[in-house]
């Protein structure tokens, strides 16, 4: 699943996020929309998201975000990725726990100094954990073109300012050649929610 990948490429081996967790929580809420229009149940219409079919997803969480849209008043994409992002991580990181892929590690206060740590999500296989972003990193110094689920993944990884982190890059290069694929090759319904999840980021970034 996209958000599953996204969430791996967000974190680093030991669990820590590797950019600051509100910027994972709206990558991630956008990537759960994603995985919907994708498979071809949400579209936007005039920055509005649209329930386009009804059929449930045989995933838990993606049922569970398809029937929650269908049963809320139309709102913007904009809003839907701020609202799923409230619990993106822990939703993703419960289906990816469940599935066995990672150990959660909740958090323990530090007697000693007052403080609690945050919640770690440990990939059980560390090689797992790295591939999305090793396979993209891959395909763009070969000089290839990305699969569509892969434009859509390093797509947000850019939106997130992730790509900084997992491809090992500043080249500011690699990412046009990512725009320029994510504006090639993947649908305009999730080019649109890419660029709306780069807006929320960039208003977290400039609030703090």
């Amino acid at each position: 699943m996209l958000a599953d990948q996204l969430f791996f490429a967000a974190h680093d081996s030991f669990g820590e996020p590797e950019v600051h967790p509100d910027v994972v929580a709206l990558g991630l809420g956008g990537a759960l929309l994603a995985e919907l229009m994708l498979a071809g149940r949400l579209t936007s219409e005039y920055g509005t998201l649209v329930v386009v079919e009804t059929t449930a997803p045989s995933d838990d969480l993606a049922n569970a975000v398809l029937a929650r849209v269908r049963a809320e008043q139309p709102w913007s994409v904009s809003t839907w990725i701020a609202a799923l992002a409230l619990d993106a991580v822990s939703d993703v990181g419960d289906r990816l726990s469940a599935a066995g892929r990672i150990r959660v590690e909740r958090p323990r206060r530090l007697r000693t100094l007052g403080l609690t740590r945050a919640t770690r999500f440990v990939p059980v296989d560390k090689r797992e954990a790295w591939a999305p972003a090793g396979r993209i990193a891959d395909t763009i110094r070969r000089g290839e073109y990305l699969h569509k689920l892969d434009a859509v993944l390093a797509g947000l990884m850019v939106a997130m300012g992730l790509h900084h982190e997992v491809l090992d890059t500043w080249d500011p290069g690699i990412e046009q050649h990512i725009r320029y694929q994510v504006a090639g090759f993947v649908p305009a319904d999730v080019q649109d929610l890419i660029s709306r999840t780069e807006a929320a980021v960039g208003t977290r970034v400039v609030i703090g």
